[in-house]
């Protein structure tokens, strides 16, 4: 059996996944008859992402539009993810 250990259980599904061929990744090695695909499929034209959450779908957006939310209160500077303004932060504390 598989070893990883996840603190989120919302990892631990969408890596479970991948194990029951309900994820794109490591689908190549699956048997076509047990592959499906992904829920959440980009609508963007032209883009064929699918994933297997919707917050990662929400993400993948954020590529197309350029979108950038999470703002720095210090710098003023902006990012497309809380964990990369999270990392940006550390370098005010120093």
């Amino acid at each position: 059996g598989c070893s990883k250990v996840y603190t989120k259980s919302s990892h631990l599904k969408a890596h479970q996944r991948t194990h029951t061929g309900k994820s794109t990744r490591h689908r190549e090695t699956l048997p076509a008859h047990t592959y499906t695909a992904p829920p959440y499929k980009c609508t963007w034209e032209g883009c064929d992402w699918r994933f297997a959450r919707s917050d990662e779908l929400t993400r993948h957006y954020r590529k197309h539009t350029g979108a950038k939310p999470f703002k720095c209160l210090a710098c003023g500077r902006c990012f497309s993810r809380s964990d990369h303004l999270a990392l940006h932060m550390k370098r005010h504390q120093n």
